[in-house]
């Protein structure tokens, strides 16, 4: 058996991982470009799993019209998903998963590629907020995953090194901004296309297929015991 993860802090990605909102964002992905007369059906939307809104506008941007500028598209998909915020659920055993570490006194954050209004919707269907010390969202970086910057502020916000963080992702670009950010990772497997990718088990310490796994995983902190 694995040994544990001796760390002080659980830093969380949110979409795919806490909450099951993969599904939502596709619709409005499809549905929003539709209304601005472009269709993306031949794109499979699984390659945009983890990857921030900015790089999505700029793989697509070259479809649109030059009337549709970024900001009008981003806003129209931040409308449209807070619209349909009903549709979203937790991903199993994700809130109590959540409140057990915090109980044992484990420091908790969340670092998200989504914009703070996604986040602020996610939040309210998880009802987890009084769990977190931090929340690191698109809004409050200058790069988003890949880049190791969301990891690193959620860090510094806890107040603990890199290395005394595990980062728990379900995607690949998540996973390459924890390592780059110098945490440990934990690669939940909750999209079946992006875990059977061998870059998934290359950039994951650990792999695991139901967040109730996470306890087993983690040592809880020294102030705890």
């Amino acid at each position: 058996m694995a040994q544990p993860f001796s760390v002080d802090a659980v830093v969380w990605d949110m979409d795919g991982t806490l909450v099951d909102s993969e599904p939502l964002h596709e619709r409005v992905f499809y549905a929003t470009c539709r209304r601005h007369g472009v269709d993306l059906s031949d794109l499979d939307a699984g390659v945009f799993v983890g990857v921030h809104q900015y790089d999505v506008w700029n793989a697509v941007a070259h479809r649109f019209p030059p009337t549709v500028s970024r900001e009008a598209w981003l806003a129209d998909l931040d409308a449209e998903y807070v619209a349909d915020q009903g549709s979203l659920t937790a991903m199993p055993d994700a809130q109590r998963i959540v409140s057990t570490l915090h109980a044992a006194g484990m420091k908790q954050a969340c670092a998200t590629n989504s914009a703070g209004v996604v986040v602020a919707a996610n939040l309210m269907t998880l009802d987890i907020l009084p769990f977190l010390q931090a929340t690191v969202t698109l809004d409050d970086v200058k790069e988003g995953k890949p880049a190791p910057e969301p990891y690193a502020r959620a860090c510094t916000l806890l107040g603990v090194a890199p290395e005394r963080a595990v980062a728990i992702e379900d995607s690949i670009t998540g996973l390459m901004a924890a390592r780059a950010a110098g945490l440990h990772t934990i690669g939940f497997a909750s999209n079946h296309h992006i875990a059977a990718k061998p870059e998934f088990h290359v950039l994951a310490d650990r792999v695991i297929h139901r967040l109730d796994e996470v306890l087993s995983l983690v040592t809880m902190p020294a102030a705890a015991r």
